[in-house]
């Protein structure tokens, strides 16, 4: 009689795990991730720009969980966040960050999706990363400097930031492209140091509308802002790369990697975009995105990188220098 209970018991043991692991691999994404996951999706943003509403609603609706988005507001707040047990499944943040975390042993590779990655996103932004296997970019911009048709000085960035009527200047929100752009026009005989002392950055929540005279704004370069002109310059326009990285210790991996699968698909790249100044990365074998033409992987060709800034590391000791020397300001 004892034998014949153990056997049963043995027997509904079994019945169990082959029912669960049929569920796994059988059942629709959606509820496969609501069985098997505790907790709500999170994402660290370590970005100036929000995802939209229904962009997020959507990966609620996959993944059948709450989306939790904390915004970080700087590298060492981001690194607080992933040194505690229970970390986030995601982070978004600039590409570059990648190179830090990675020596730090803090995000993982994304070797196990490598092969949808390179039939995904576009063969340009595949060989700006480089071997670099820690990061999935997903959005990009050129930044452009404009100021109002009504300001007074030159028809240069060089000349607007010499005038003497140049009276304010806001930078993209990046302290190390910020940190970039002062060391080489303090280096630039056309300009040298600024007069001005405070420097001012935004988030994308306040892009602006309107740009006041004598002002100078780094924005993206696909913002459009009424009665505003471009300010050309010689390498002060930049190519910004943001990507998704999984931390090492994420609460779950295996959601870590289908959600970066999830969001190389073509609808969620056009829901963000629809509301985003930036740039795809992905390219579309069936198809178009349906974004604006200067949004698509495919104009990156038609980019002069070698005029461009292009970011490879982090670099907090010149951000360090300048912050000592000017006043700058940030959204809360």
């Amino acid at each position: 009689m004892k034998r014949s209970r153990e056997f049963f018991l043995w027997a509904f043991i079994l019945a169990i795990c082959f029912w669960a692991g049929y569920l796994k691999g059988y059942l629709p994404l959606t509820f496969k991730q609501s069985l098997f996951a505790k907790g709500p999706v999170r994402i660290l943003n370590a970005t100036p720009f929000d995802f939209p509403v229904d962009f997020i609603k959507a990966l609620e609706e996959d993944f059948g969980q709450k989306l939790e988005i904390q915004r970080v507001k700087n590298w060492d707040e981001l690194q607080a966040k992933m040194v505690i047990k229970n970390g986030p499944n995601l982070i978004l943040a600039p590409a570059f960050w990648s190179q830090d975390l990675a020596k730090e042993n803090l995000i993982l590779r994304l070797n196990p999706i490598q092969s949808k990655i390179e039939k995904r996103l576009s063969p340009d932004f595949i060989s700006l990363q480089g071997k670099n296997l820690n990061v999935l970019p997903l959005y990009w911009t050129v930044t452009d400097f404009r100021t109002s048709n009504e300001s007074t000085f030159g028809d240069t960035l060089e000349q607007a930031l010499t005038s003497k009527s140049f009276t304010e200047l806001h930078l993209y929100p990046d302290p190390d492209l910020m940190a970039t752009h002062l060391k080489g026009w303090s280096k630039d005989p056309q300009v040298g140091a600024l007069k001005i002392k405070d420097i001012a950055t935004y988030h994308f929540n306040q892009l602006p509308q309107e740009i006041a005279k004598n002002t100078v704004w780094e924005v993206p370069q696909i913002l459009k802002i009424k009665n505003t002109r471009s300010l050309p310059s010689g390498k002060s326009k930049a190519l910004v790369i943001y990507g998704m990285m999984i931390p090492k210790n994420s609460t779950n991996r295996k959601i870590s990697y289908h959600l970066l699968e999830r969001l190389m698909d073509q609808d969620l790249e056009e829901m963000a975009l629809a509301k985003l100044p930036l740039g795809s990365t992905l390219q579309v074998p069936e198809g178009p995105l349906k974004i604006d033409k200067e949004q698509r992987s495919s104009e990156l060709r038609d980019l002069r990188l070698h005029e461009l800034i292009i970011l490879e590391k982090r670099l907090p000791e010149l951000f360090q220098e300048y912050w000592q020397k000017y006043n700058f300001t940030s959204p809360n």
